[in-house]
C-alpha cells in the first residue's frame, strides 16, 4: 500500500494564491486535509486506558466512527467534519500505523 501526501494550490475567488493544502491518505481511498486532523493515535497503546475505550465506544454509538478498511485497524484519527466547527468531529479507523501517518503529516 502506498502512503503519500498530496498538495493542492488553494486560491481565493479573485485568483490570489493563498497557500498549499496538504492531504494525507489514511488508507484505501480515504484522503483527509491535514488541517482537519485534530489528532492521530495508535490503537495498541492508547486503548489501554479506559477513558480512550469509552471515548471510542461513545463515538461509535453516536455514529461518528468511520471504518475505511476491512483490515485490522492500527490507528484512529480524530478529524473535524468538513465545513463544520471543531466541536463536531469524527473518528476514522485506519489500517496504517500511527507513526507513519504522523510522519506523513509533518
Amino acid at each position: 500500500m502506498v502512503k503519500y501526501i498530496r498538495g493542492a494550490l488553494v486560491r481565493t475567488k479573485n485568483r490570489e494564491k493563498v497557500g498549499i493544502n496538504i492531504f494525507i491518505q489514511l488508507g484505501k481511498n480515504k484522503v483527509v486535509s491535514a488541517g482537519d486532523i485534530i489528532g492521530i493515535f495508535d490503537l495498541d497503546t492508547t486503548t489501554i486506558k479506559r477513558t480512550t475505550r469509552d471515548f471510542l465506544k461513545n463515538n461509535e454509538r453516536q455514529k461518528k466512527v468511520e471504518v475505511i478498511s476491512d483490515e485490522i485497524p492500527r490507528s484512529f484519527v480524530i478529524c473535524k467534519k468538513e465545513k463544520a466547527p471543531r466541536s463536531d468531529m469524527k473518528v476514522i479507523l485506519s489500517p496504517l500505523n500511527a507513526a507513519t501517518l504522523n510522519k506523513n503529516k509533518k
